[in-house]
């Protein structure tokens, strides 16, 4: 899983389709995932979508936490490591569920057990961690020159062009 490849397909698929997200997708976790059916090709319902934005209030929750433990504890030897540390515990918990709102949009059962099994077959949590940064600095950074939700959307949809490989493979 090379972060390029999945950018330039998250791109291309973005320039393909009327992806711009509608004023109902620009609010919460709730939002997003309605978006992320429609780029799926799928619709969700207001149960899926209370469920997506729970579990990704969960997700997020969770990565938070454990960056502002690990950013406190390391910056206690140094600031930089205090970044990093922060950085590295945020993505290495947020990637466990990296494929959760594809998950929930296909109505997978259990989306965080399924989505933990695909980023471990995909190489485990290292691997995804170090394809995931470049997605994130993208949609956070690439906006200054993109827009800031063109970018946001073109990494989600690297994301969902990774989950369609993971669940292919």
């Amino acid at each position: 899983m090379s972060a390029r490849r999945l950018l330039r397909a998250g791109i291309a698929r973005y320039d393909r389709g009327d992806l711009v997200p509608r004023s109902d997708e620009r609010t919460g976790f709730g939002g997003g995932a309605r978006w992320m059916a429609r780029a799926m090709g799928q619709t969700l319902d207001a149960a899926g979508t209370r469920r997506a934005a729970r579990l990704a209030t969960l997700k997020y929750g969770a990565a938070l936490t454990a960056a502002l433990i690990s950013g406190a504890l390391a910056s206690r030897l140094h600031v930089v490591a205090g970044l990093v540390a922060f950085v590295l515990a945020f993505y290495a918990v947020e990637v466990q569920g990296l494929f959760l709102l594809p998950l929930v949009v296909k109505g997978t059962p259990h989306p965080l057990s399924r989505s933990r099994s695909l980023v471990a077959a995909s190489g485990g949590t290292a691997r995804a961690v170090l394809a995931v940064l470049p997605i994130a600095a993208w949609m956070i950074f690439a906006g200054v020159g993109r827009g800031f939700v063109r970018a946001w959307c073109e990494g989600c949809l690297a994301v969902i062009v990774w989950y369609e490989e993971a669940e292919r493979a």
